[in-house]
């Protein structure tokens, strides 16, 4: 329940000078951690990952090109002439583990 007194305290929170500087430097961890994890495979192709900041959010992302592509590489994928599933490499994940 909101107190009724500071309806508008999350947003002033969330939007602070302090609270940016912390969520960029968090963000920022993410992003130097999935970029290793990344470089760690041979074929990377023009995958990479980006920073973006939202209104309030920020985001680390895999950009593959395309979303199917990305999730392809984060999460696996049937091998087309195979039909065997290929594990995903975990970038953004194994990097949110060690942040």
């Amino acid at each position: 329940m909101k107190h009724k007194t500071l309806p508008n305290l999350e947003r002033v929170v969330a939007h602070s000078a302090e609270v940016e500087q912390v969520l960029g430097d968090e963000a920022y961890g993410v992003l130097v951690a999935a970029r290793g994890n990344l470089a760690r495979h041979h074929r990377t192709g023009k995958t990479r990952v980006t920073q973006t900041k939202g209104r309030v959010d920020h985001y680390v992302n895999l950009d593959a090109g395309s979303l199917e592509a990305s999730l392809s590489i984060e999460e696996g994928h049937v091998n087309a002439r195979t039909g065997e599933w290929v594990e995903g490499l975990h970038i953004l994940r194994d990097a949110l583990r060690g942040a």
